[in-house]
């Protein structure tokens, strides 16, 4: 009975994820399948982002068409560096953000459950002599860094606190 509620449970939140993957999919769909798209398609689904979002002005859709030719066969980081290295991005500047704002999109919440777990050893570890101000200095320091390696991260911020106590 246990075991069932587990694997309810799991079989939820892979649904619930995979639910959000699929939006951001159709959402930036202009730009992960625009060389399959029509021309109709691709004004569709530009335009649909273009009322969705005030990171782009609606002159993306003009710019979607020639670049999609341009573009051809690239994949969305390499198509960023093709517009970056060739000073496309001034021709394409609404293109150009829609791209970063998709490469840079964050699809789970793990680096901040990262940085609260990273936070709960070191508290742990270091309760008893350090006051709540000094923690809260140390996750400042946690969060620029967080990424590079739990185990860094706490040798870190345990050389860091051992010449703060000392």
């Amino acid at each position: 009975m246990v075991f069932n509620v587990i694997v309810d449970t799991v079989l939820q939140e892979l649904s619930d994820r995979f639910s959000n993957l699929q939006l951001v999919s159709e959402k930036f769909k202009f730009i992960t399948k625009m060389e399959h798209m029509t021309q109709a398609e691709l004004e569709e689904s530009v335009t649909r982002y273009a009322l969705t979002t005030c990171d782009v002005s609606r002159d993306i859709i003009q710019e979607m068409y020639p670049a999609s030719r341009l573009l051809k066969g690239y994949k969305a980081l390499e198509k960023l560096n093709f517009l970056i290295q060739e000073n496309l991005d001034l021709v394409f500047p609404n293109l150009t953000v829609a791209l970063r704002v998709f490469l840079t999109m964050p699809l789970t919440v793990a680096s901040a459950e990262r940085s609260f777990s990273k936070l709960k050893l070191i508290k742990t570890y270091l309760r008893s002599s350090m006051s709540n101000d000094r923690l809260t200095q140390g996750t400042t320091c946690n969060n620029l860094v967080v990424g590079r390696g739990l185990i860094y991260v706490i040798t870190l911020l345990y050389i860091i606190f051992c010449v703060l106590l000392s």
